[in-house]
């Protein structure tokens, strides 16, 4: 589930 968080928080940044 940790894994899951950590690929949003660098989507969210690539994405933003």
């Amino acid at each position: 589930m940790n894994i899951t968080k950590r690929r949003a928080s660098r989507l969210e940044f690539l994405g933003s």
